[in-house]
């Protein structure tokens, strides 16, 4: 007889829970007070070891937050990219319309001679 296997269920992203916020509140505390040792230290070796702490502190953080992206970057930011870029081009639209001078209004003259339709644009 063999056994089914189970499928466990959703689990939220770590940094969504609220034991994941206090984790990450650690890190980022851990990695503050590393990243001072790590400028008051005298020895380049310790100077590496705790640079090299507050870097997997670091990545931790970037994978844990669900706030931000694969990369640590906040998705905020880029999503503030995007307007700024959308701003830029709205603007570069309405400069452009602006240095466009306005279409001459074109006066069509119709004239009839028998038969013989004849036009004349003025414009």
């Amino acid at each position: 007889m063999t056994a089914l296997a189970q499928v466990p269920p959703e689990q939220p992203a770590a940094g969504e829970t609220e034991s994941g916020q206090v984790l990450l509140n650690e890190a980022l505390q851990s990695a503050s007070i590393l990243s001072q040792k790590a400028r008051g230290t005298e020895s380049a070796a310790e100077a590496k070891d705790f640079a090299q702490a507050v870097m997997f502190l670091s990545q931790v953080i970037a994978l844990l937050d669900p706030s931000r992206d694969e990369a640590g970057i906040p998705l905020e930011h880029h999503a503030n990219m995007e307007q700024m870029k959308a701003d830029s081009e709205l603007q570069k639209i309405k400069e452009q319309a602006k240095a466009q001078p306005p279409n001459p209004k074109k006066r069509v003259t119709a004239t009839r001679d028998g038969n013989r339709t004849s036009y004349e644009v003025d414009g």
